[in-house]
């Protein structure tokens, strides 16, 4: 499934720690257990967060309260060619979170892999110096970026 455990770095004292009631230790969660101290999460495929993967999605509802996404904030789905945007899928992973509770966190836009080739490239398809590659797109009419 995939699910990576993530912790804020926090000390849980045993006086913030909720205590299961007797016999009840099937309500006792990860968020739970640790509210109050740090926020737990998962790493989530776009199977999770659409619920097409229902399993993991209930785990993913049930165990934590703060999400981050594997892939699908990564350069090459956000912006897959220079003047594309494609943010449906971002959208619906921010969308998951927020209508279950989740803190969400968003994934770095410049990764060591899975950056468009057209980033490297200039018009021609010759290796573009970095600045060129960077300034090429700062335009005054970025797209709308939700919050």
């Amino acid at each position: 499934m995939g699910l990576a455990v993530v912790a804020a770095c926090a000390r849980a004292t045993p006086s913030t720690r909720p205590e299961p009631a007797a016999g009840r230790t099937h309500d006792l969660t990860l968020k739970t257990a640790f509210g109050g101290s740090f926020l737990v999460g998962a790493a989530l495929n776009q199977d999770q967060f659409t619920e097409q993967d229902q399993r993991g999605a209930a785990i993913v509802k049930a165990q934590f309260n703060t999400i981050t996404s594997e892939n699908v904030l990564k350069w090459e789905r956000v912006y897959p060619r220079l003047g594309q945007y494609d943010f449906a899928l971002p959208d619906k992973y921010v969308e998951f979170g927020e209508r279950n509770g989740m803190f969400v966190v968003g994934h770095t836009l410049v990764w060591h892999q899975q950056t468009p080739r057209w980033v490297f490239e200039d018009a021609s398809g010759a290796p573009a110096w970095l600045p060129m590659a960077l300034a090429r797109d700062l335009r005054p009419d970025p797209p709308v970026i939700r919050s």
